[in-house]
């Protein structure tokens, strides 16, 4: 097993993270929202998605 990965694979993997992530923030929050919990929604949508769930 190779701890090497190919160059492409690196450009799939950062189009797909960079395509999903503002799918996933806005249902997050929306959850958030949905919950009742306006405040950890807009603090999940101005700084907390940057951090790992």
């Amino acid at each position: 097993m190779s701890l090497h990965h190919h160059p492409l694979e690196q450009i799939v993997l950062k189009t797909v993270t960079f395509t999903l992530t503002p799918f996933v923030v806005a249902f997050v929050g929306l959850a958030l929202l949905v919950k009742g919990r306006p405040r950890d929604a807009y603090s999940w949508f101005t700084s907390e998605w940057r951090e790992p769930l």
